[in-house]
């Protein structure tokens, strides 16, 4: 049957429109229950709208804004956009930017609030796109709907939509429309939709039950659509029907330089490309829906379906192919067929009518009938089920599909059937379709078919993942050897070296290793340096180096230590590389301590009752500062951090009243819940710029605290972290990161009125307002970094 549309005119003529922005707050899975539109921005970052100075869209909250106006109403018909910066949509639910939804009841009440402007995404990327309409049911996708009356210029370009993720349901509709880009783009006659240069990627996932669904990897329906090297990556749609890779239902539109990967699976008109053409002047064939040079690398899975198309009524399909794997099932939306419904082709499942035309296109997938005998008729090596049309120079993998004609059915009829212009041909003929599209193959990761060894030569192999062509490499021999066990050949003495000897057991080479002599310390040996100052254990010794712990300060009541980088003893250096967990337990005398370059670490309990404990300078080795270690060590002012330490852990300083002096190592990533809790005597704070978390209550009660500097990588702020830290003069936040939730209840409560909060200029508005949520005084001065 040839489809009809009614013009889009009498459409909007028809909907009931409304300006109501869905409010209901709601869990599904693990999608967000907060609404990018609760945190829309009050204006643009710039623009007067116009094509030489277009509304500039810097930030998720100036999207949303556009979200906002349009569902109430401005669809800023012949307006221009432009994308300023890349766009991070994660952490909450996004409302597609036009809403349109039509109920299925005897009313047919429709909202219908669309865009009609124009964006340059100026080749930036939008990632972390949330969709679900699986409550209100509006047209899903960044855009729900995008409408062009009467414009010269409507669409988007140059964008990248990442990894989007888009649930919805039909349940209660006339019609489900459901795209990563755009649930539904359409143009009256005589205008069209523009999308140039977009690539997107994701999934959509739909609740099905009547099949009136239109579904596609980048459009869910189109009207006069003009898409051009346009591209969707790794595609993932399920549970829908008239599904595609790019297009789920598309009338009068063009597609030009087009491609789509990934996988499309459920009910019916399922294609790798599109799922079902049509046309809304049947009279003007200048209007068939046109896709050229298109590639559709798509597993297909479902009832009436085709690499390229599922269900074709109208369209000019020149110079495309179909690369994915095409898989029918017996159902119908769980219930088995029962008529002959069930259709399938390498490049279209059905060509419905002589409007279709085909010229120079390929199937170079695998194609697999799961039903009954009585169907198998239905599936065809380039079309499932044949009523008309015109193919030239068209050719399906006979290799691969061996046994099936290129036409699996005519319409209403069994017989088995041929039609001109296509042909079954050798796996040999698809390689060289794999090269003309792609300009080479597409190889998968390689395969060992034989190691090599130290004695023979190997080889690999690695498999097109388009046309399974192979192509094959020589492994050199092995520079590794299979070493056996190893035998002594000489003995080391006290003040000579020996020696071991191995043999390959594949080729019989040998090497000599050398053994020390045996006057050397052997690791676990105690020694003592030199200078008599320290003892330490030996770790390592030998061609790999020699390393030692620092045991303890042979004299307990020292009140200096220094902790070498490395020690020498007997003319062997050694580097010092961890400390003994009760070095310096219970050394009351002991003031200062430096920490050498080579040790990675020290325990909790290393310096456990040196209460008149002064100055610790940590190495540049020490990774971390642990838990409780220098908690409420009272008489400690100076702390200074070496690069390498990357934590701080809870309560390490907890409770250190006199500390003053704090440098805080510049790769430090996470400050431990009570780090630094009442360090009362602290009067400046910088927080490094590699700083990601500080934990709760890190620096409450520090009441001497003027200046806070938070470094541009902090996303988390513990509860009551720096609660009470009533001197605080000036609170500057350098990071662009933090969002309502990463920041705990009382984060900034007990700072002064007088303080001044100094903000990223881009995260101004909302950062005021979530930094009083978490405490900070409303009367406190805010500025612009």
């Amino acid at each position: 049957m040839k489809v009809k549309q009614k013009f889009l005119r009498a459409l909007l003529v028809l909907c009931m429109i409304f300006s109501i922005v869905p409010t209901k707050v709601y869990a599904m899975d693990s999608v967000p229950t907060s609404k990018w539109t609760d945190y829309a921005a009050t204006s643009f970052a710039g623009g007067t709208g116009t094509k030489e100075d277009p509304y500039q869209i810097a930030t998720a909250e100036q999207l949303a804004k556009l979200s906002v106006d349009v569902s109430n109403g401005n669809s800023y018909t012949g307006m221009f956009f432009k994308l300023t910066d890349n766009i991070d949509l994660n952490g909450h639910r996004w409302v597609p930017i036009g809403i349109y939804q039509q109920i299925q009841n005897e009313n047919n009440e429709c909202t219908n609030q669309f865009f009609a402007g124009f964006i340059d995404g100026n080749n930036k990327t939008i990632s972390g796109l949330i969709v679900d309409e699986r409550t209100d049911k509006y047209a899903a996708g960044l855009f729900g709907i995008i409408v062009n009356m009467n414009s010269d210029t409507v669409g988007v370009k140059d964008l990248t939509i990442s990894n989007a993720n888009i649930y919805a349901s039909e349940e209660g509709l006339e019609d489900l429309y459901a795209g990563i880009l755009v649930g539904w783009a359409s143009a009256n006659l005589g205008y069209k939709i523009t999308f140039e240069n977009i690539t997107v990627s994701g999934a959509i996932e739909v609740e099905s039950t009547n099949g009136n669904t239109s579904v596609g990897g980048m459009i869910g329906k189109g009207s006069r659509v003009s898409a051009t090297d346009c591209k969707a990556e790794n595609i993932s749609i399920t549970g829908a029907s008239k599904s595609g890779g790019i297009v789920g239902f598309d009338s009068d539109s063009y597609y030009e330089n087009c491609e789509v990967s990934g996988k499309v699976s459920g009910v019916a008109k399922l294609g790798g490309f599109v799922g079902e053409t049509a046309t809304g002047d049947m009279g003007n064939d200048d209007t068939y829906p046109v896709y050229k040079n298109c590639i559709a690398d798509v597993d297909v899975t479902g009832s009436q379906l085709g690499g390229f198309a599922g269900y074709a009524v109208y369209g000019k399909f020149d110079n495309c192919v179909a690369f994915g794997d095409v898989t029918s099932t017996d159902s119908f939306g769980g219930v088995a067929y029962t008529g002959d419904l069930i259709l399938i082709g390498g490049f279209m499942g059905s060509s419905h009518d002589a409007t279709v035309i085909v010229n120079s296109c390929h199937a170079a997938g695998k194609i697999t009938s799961a039903t009954t005998s009585n169907y198998a008729l239905c599936t065809g090596g380039f079309v499932g089920v044949y009523k008309g049309g015109t193919f030239t120079d068209c050719s399906f993998d006979g290799d691969k599909n061996s046994g099936l004609n290129s036409i699996g059915a005519f319409h209403n009829s069994t017989g088995v059937v041929a039609v001109s212009g296509i042909e079954a041909v050798g796996s040999e003929k698809t390689w060289e379709i794999c090269e003309r599209y792609y300009g080479n193959h597409k190889y998968g990761d390689w395969t060992i078919d034989k190691e090599a060894t130290c004695a023979e030569e190997g080889s690999k192999s690695k498999y097109c993942l388009h046309c399974n062509k192979k192509t094959e490499e020589t492994i050199n021999k092995s520079t590794s050897h299979t070493w056996e066990e190893g035998v002594v050949t000489k003995e080391a003495t006290a003040t000579e070296k020996g020696e071991k000897t191995y043999t390959c057991s594949v080729c019989k080479t040998t090497k000599k290793e050398e053994i020390p002599a045996l006057g050397a310390p052997a690791v676990g040996e105690e020694i003592t340096s030199e200078d008599g100052s320290a003892t330490y254990k030996v770790t390592e010794a030998g061609e790999n180096g020699n390393s030692v712990t620092y045991e303890a300060p042979t004299d307990k009541n020292q009140a200096t230590v220094v902790v070498p980088a490395t020690v020498t003893i007997n003319n062997i250096t050694y580097n010092v590389t961890t400390i003994s967990d009760t070095a310096f337990a219970g050394n009351k005398k002991l003031t200062s301590v430096t920490i050498g370059d080579n040790v990675t670490g020290f325990s909790d309990k290393t310096f456990k009752g040196c209460s008149n404990l002064k100055t610790v300078d940590v190495g540049n080795g020490v990774t971390s500062i642990p838990a409780n270690a220098f908690k409420n060590f009272k008489k400690l002012t100076t702390v200074k951090m070496g690069t390498g330490v990357k934590t701080i852990g809870k309560n390490a300083f907890y409770g250190c009243k006199k500390l003053k002096n704090l440098t805080i190592g510049k790769n430090v990533v996470a400050i431990g819940d009570k780090a630094f809790y009442k360090c009362t005597s602290l009067t400046k704070v910088t927080i490094p710029s590699k700083v990601k978390t500080i934990g709760k209550s890190a620096f409450e009660g520090c009441k001497k605290l003027k200046t806070v500097t938070i470094g541009k990588s902090v996303t988390k702020i513990g509860a009551k972290a720096f609660y009470g830290c009533s001197k605080v003069k000036t609170l500057t936040i350098k990071s662009s990161k933090l969002i309502t939730k990463k920041i705990g209840s009382k984060a900034f409560s007990k700072t002064p009125k007088s303080m001044t909060v100094k903000v990223p200029k881009k995260k101004f508005t909302a950062y005021k307002s979530m930094l009083i949520k978490k405490g900070v005084n409303k009367k406190a001065k805010f500025k612009k970094n």
